[in-house]
């Protein structure tokens, strides 16, 4: 059959603590050899991921917190998020600049993200 050729049975070695016996039943062959297992994550954050498409930190946090929370004022974004209080309306201005977010006007004004995709339209 195709493919079985492939599989193989792990059995501890007897002889050896660390070793593993590999059998392979359709060959003739048995391999024995360590295994290694690497159980490594390698995990990006959502704001770490707007910072390596253009994005600075301050902008990508108060964007994530839009997409995530939906229409903010300035001192919510700044409650919400890394972007110090006293830069948040800066930060929204520069993203409504940059056709990310919105502006809801009213006192205060509010801020809605503009979708994902738009934004990714512009990098690409």
């Amino acid at each position: 059959m195709a493919g079985d050729e492939w599989q193989f049975s792990v059995i501890p070695s007897r002889n050896f603590e660390r070793f593993f016996v590999l059998q392979f039943p359709n060959f003739r062959c048995t391999l024995v050899t360590t295994i290694v297992v690497m159980n490594v994550e390698i995990a990006m954050t959502t704001v770490e991921l707007l910072q390596q498409l253009g994005l600075n930190k301050y902008e990508a946090e108060a964007y994530y917190t839009l997409l995530s929370r939906g229409p903010l004022t300035g001192y919510e974004v700044g409650k919400y998020s890394q972007v110090p209080l006293s830069r948040s309306y800066e930060i929204l201005e520069r993203l409504t600049e940059k056709g990310l977010a919105l502006v809801q006007p009213g006192d205060p004004p509010r801020y809605i993200a503009q979708e994902p995709q738009r934004f990714l339209s512009h990098v690409r």
